[in-house]
């Protein structure tokens, strides 16, 4: 292939022509030494590694909120099963007579590890207050509590 001119215009005319050879006709048009082409459509490799990337750190936040979910639905759900026991405790200590009403406790054992202590104090001669303290550890080794409170008057 002979191109006639000058150096540059030879290598500018050889570079049109090797793009026009290699992409089989499809050249639109030519500007500026730049030749554009429906082939010229898609996604750089970068653009494909900052979108993976983006991707990636957005699905590991919610990772990380979904365990954290998990672990406040087992909190909540143990202290619904928590309320329950001490609520039906509280039941027990109401039907019990006035005068053998006692300070006392109970507990499970592991893995629960529940206790439930309860005090009974008579602040007057007719009426007897009963405070009720239920604790357990959570799975992570954290105590927490609940605290229940009621006044039983003598009949």
């Amino acid at each position: 292939i002979f191109f006639a001119g000058t150096p540059e215009k030879k290598v500018k005319h050889f570079r049109v022509w090797n793009q026009r050879f290699l992409m089989k006709g499809k050249v639109k048009h030519y500007k500026e030494g730049k030749i554009k082409s429906e082939q010229n459509e898609g996604f750089t490799l970068l653009e494909i590694l900052i979108t993976l990337v983006i991707i990636s750190v957005g699905l590991l936040s919610l990772a990380s909120l979904s365990i954290s979910v998990i672990r406040a639905n087992s909190v909540a759900n143990k202290m619904t099963q928590m309320t329950a026991l001490a609520q039906d405790r509280l039941e027990i200590l109401r039907k019990t007579s006035f005068a053998s009403l006692q300070t006392g406790s109970t507990s499970a054992s592991p893995p629960d590890n529940i206790n439930i202590n309860w005090t009974v104090t008579q602040p007057q001669t007719n009426l007897k207050q009963i405070n009720l303290t239920a604790t357990w550890n959570d799975s992570t080794g954290k105590t927490h509590s609940l605290t229940f409170g009621t006044l039983i008057a003598s009949p």
